[in-house]
């Protein structure tokens, strides 16, 4: 993570521009695709063919789009799995490597469930990676002394101030579950078993019940004080728990650091923001252009 984030820092001070979106990107893809084991073909590429298999967003965009998801997921997905995922098995299987493809081939798994596994992790990893990144960094440029306290603080005070961002800012809003046995509400109601329910993460992580009083206000004590840990709602609960919230926060973490000490730092244009998918309520960030004294 420290290798990436100080090239692309140094690429930034070298050009004196750049869209801080594009920058988190490559950060949230190089990493991921370590963890993962993604590392025989280009990268850029390979993370744009795994968000082609994620029909999702063009569902909800109605129209041809609808008509036309299926077959650009399948097509996308052919063809990462193809170009992607089996020249890394191929290569895992001549020599294991500390990555998720190498377990997963110790475990015995199908190259087709390895194929929903890299998937899976790769859209997880980057996408609510790299807008948080946007989300955190857009909190520092409108407030100086929580960026202060940001830079001047041990990495313990610098995760504890990102993960109170991410209570007001969760990557994605809605989680919808299904439970298997009936369930009673803490108000009486009965939810039965298969009844499909949706769970309002940002509303939860405003319950003054929980996370004590003024909730909209950020306040990086405020875990500590209510002895939490700090993800509360965040990165989802239970069997659900996000297993990469530590990788999340730590590249996170890295690349503000250095960002917000490059002289000159300045945004010149706020991001555009969409909602993707609706029903998810994920943020996205896009045009995100930051400018720095050019070395």
């Amino acid at each position: 993570i420290t290798r990436t984030a100080d090239r692309l820092i140094n690429d930034f001070k070298q050009k004196g521009r750049v869209r801080l979106d594009d920058m988190s990107f490559h950060l949230s893809a190089e990493i991921v695709a370590e963890i993962i084991g993604l590392t025989e073909t280009p990268l850029i590429p390979m993370m744009h063919r795994i968000e082609g298999a994620n029909s999702t967003p063009d569902i909800w965009r109605g129209g041809i789009r609808k008509l036309m998801a299926p077959l650009k997921s399948r097509y996308y997905g052919m063809s990462f799995f193809l170009r992607d995922v089996k020249p890394a098995i191929a290569a895992r299987r001549k020599e294991r490597r500390e990555d998720v493809i190498s377990k997963l081939l110790d475990e015995g798994r199908s190259d087709l469930e390895i194929m929903v596994e890299c998937t899976t992790f790769g859209l997880a990893g980057q996408g609510t990676t790299r807008e948080f990144i946007v989300a955190a960094a857009l909190h520092f440029f409108e407030d100086n002394s929580l960026k202060n306290r940001f830079l001047d603080g041990e990495d313990n005070e610098k995760m504890a101030i990102l993960m109170e961002i991410l209570r007001l800012e969760p990557q994605a809003s809605m989680i919808y579950r299904t439970p298997s046995k009936e369930i009673v509400h803490i108000n009486g109601r009965t939810i039965a078993a298969g009844e499909r329910i949706s769970l309002n993460i940002r509303a939860a992580n405003l319950d003054e019940a929980i996370v004590g009083p003024n909730p909209t206000r950020i306040d990086p004590d405020r875990a500590r004080k209510a002895k939490n840990n700090g993800a509360w709602m965040s990165f989802g609960d239970g069997n659900h728990f996000c297993p990469g919230w530590q990788v999340a926060l730590t590249e996170t973490r890295i690349l503000l650091d250095r960002l917000f000490r490059v002289p000159g730092l300045r945004l010149v244009r706020s991001p555009d923001m969409a909602w993707t998918p609706p029903m998810l309520q994920s943020y996205q960030f896009k045009n995100c252009i930051i400018t720095c004294d050019k070395v």
